[in-house]
């Protein structure tokens, strides 16, 4: 009798993890822009730095920081993801100029 309230407590608890996890990630949104970008749209807190964009804060990596050049290319291609649940949170996937010819 113990044993099979154990395992049926068991059995729910995986049940339950498992559609946790499905919801997480089924609510990662991933979205592909070209925006024209500016230095008061980027911040730094805590030694992380901040990407302001559509109502969101996006963290960027600091190589990613290091290609800027927003006095000579103003406009990128960007890639970042977010999750519906922490709307106002995500990440910079992917950041490149927009219309830069390669030598």
């Amino acid at each position: 009798m113990v044993k099979g309230n154990i395992f049926k407590i068991g059995f729910v608890a995986i049940l339950l993890v498992v559609f946790i996890g499905f919801g997480i990630m089924l609510t990662n949104v991933t979205i592909y822009t070209t925006t024209d970008l500016e230095s008061q749209q980027i911040i730094e807190e805590n030694d992380n730095y901040y990407l302001l964009l559509d109502g969101r804060k996006l963290k960027i990596s600091e190589n990613s920081l290091k290609h800027l050049e927003l006095d000579k290319f103003p406009t990128y291609k960007l890639t970042y993801s977010y999750n519906k649940l922490i709307e106002n949170k995500g990440k910079v996937l992917r950041l490149e100029v927009y219309g830069k010819q390669v030598p």
